[in-house]
């Protein structure tokens, strides 16, 4: 079936395009949340209208984007945990944790949302973390876990 996404997807699309997914997928989730609408002529036109003047505001998203991107790449941001001997902790670190780091250390509010780790982290050290700023741009930073 084919939609038109009137979100970004991550690993589907962003806003505006036009992707083919199973029937089921588009009708009790895409189109059910918002996400997307079926891909008619009426639905296509009047999305058009909508999306030239998104565009002219996500020029200004863009640059806050590239500036969040400039500022985070590579650098390190410390998180201060209790921990064993062994440097297990006694909790862990989470999405939360590491985003009022970054607002802490750099100044920049970045949603829970954006951030991607694979689990929490548990353990001491340094660990590599990511943050999406666009449909397909994930920027790379370190994450320094230190023992109270």
């Amino acid at each position: 079936m084919k939609v038109v996404l009137s979100k970004n997807i991550p690993k589907l699309g962003g806003a505006g395009d036009m992707v083919d997914v199973a029937p089921g997928y588009a009708r009790n989730f895409l189109i059910s949340k918002g996400f997307a609408f079926e891909a008619t002529s009426k639905n296509i036109s009047d999305a058009l209208a909508k999306f030239e003047s998104a565009k002219k505001a996500s020029s200004k998203s863009q640059l806050k984007k590239a500036k969040i991107k400039n500022l985070l790449e590579g650098i390190s941001v410390s998180v201060v945990s209790k921990s064993n001997k062994k440097g297990h902790l006694f909790g862990s670190v989470g999405k939360e944790e590491i985003s009022k780091s970054i607002f802490d250390s750099k100044k920049i509010l970045v949603d829970i949302k954006d951030i991607e780790i694979e689990h929490n982290i548990k353990t001491t050290g340094r660990h590599e973390i990511g943050i999406r700023v666009g449909v397909d741009e994930l920027v790379k930073f370190f994450v320094d876990v230190k023992n109270n």
